[in-house]
């Protein structure tokens, strides 16, 4: 079986937007670090983390960012393989900036949780 990855869709405020780069996403809420001393390790720590939906969007005709940077609600990432992710509750998180030469504005999308729904 050959499963082929590098196409996706994003869906945000009831449209489809046009990707570049690397997209990469995460439903994990609990992220686990070692704790360790001199003589080996002596535990884990544990910290929250928000799910994410992070990549490139292209800067096309119709693309008001400042619309996409004032978002909340639900976002949903298609991979080529068929699988749908839907980030619950999302909203831009950190600095939106965009490339002015190339059109590409990379942007980061926090939410309550990332759940396959196909």
């Amino acid at each position: 079986m050959t499963v082929e990855f590098g196409l996706v869709i994003f869906y945000a405020d009831g449209r489809a937007w046009s990707l570049r780069g690397d997209w990469t996403y995460s439903p994990q809420t609990i992220v686990k670090q070692p704790i360790a001393g001199w003589d080996g390790l002596q535990g884990f720590q544990t910290e929250p983390r928000a799910p994410f939906i992070a990549g490139s969007l292209s800067k096309t005709e119709g693309v008001d960012l400042a619309a996409l940077i004032g978002l909340v609600g639900n976002v949903t990432l298609e991979l080529r393989d068929g699988t749908a992710l839907s980030l619950s509750d999302a909203q831009v998180v950190g600095e939106v900036d965009g490339n002015a030469s190339t059109g590409e504005i990379p942007i980061r999308f926090a939410g309550r949780e990332l759940t396959q729904v196909t």
